[in-house]
């Protein structure tokens, strides 16, 4: 995916820090429950955008294997644009798979902008 090149930080929306954990405070590992915790800046002006009064959207999003491309949404969040940063979080399984696994974060102001894992107008940001 490549990332929106429009907009500046600290005032449009924005992807700050991710961390994925155990619950168990261990190892992360496959059949263990895990942590998604995402900070993000919500935007401090939406008057100019065709629909100002939307809510910004999170997807949650998981793979087993990044190289199969198939991508899970895990959750979906609507958060009302206060500006400020906010930690926006979601439990997940941790599912056998042959490669690399990774969570991603779709996150913009309507639904429409954020229509899945790679979408032109969300941020993004992986772990892996």
């Amino acid at each position: 995916c490549e990332d929106y090149s429009i907009g500046m930080h600290r005032h449009d929306e924005s992807i700050e820090r991710m961390r994925v954990r155990s619950v168990e405070g261990g190892p992360l590992s496959v059949g263990k429950e895990a942590i998604f915790e995402i900070f993000v800046y919500t935007a401090t002006d939406t008057s100019g955008r065709p629909n100002p009064h939307e809510k910004e959207v999170a997807r949650f999003w998981y793979t087993p294997d990044v190289i199969s491309k198939d991508w899970s949404e895990i959750d979906y969040k609507r958060i009302d644009a206060e500006s400020g940063v906010q930690l926006l979080s979601t439990r997940f399984m941790i599912q056998p798979g042959d490669n690399t696994q990774a969570v991603r974060l779709s996150y913009g102001y309507s639904d429409s902008a954020v229509a899945g894992p790679c979408y032109r107008m969300d941020k993004y940001f992986d772990v892996d």
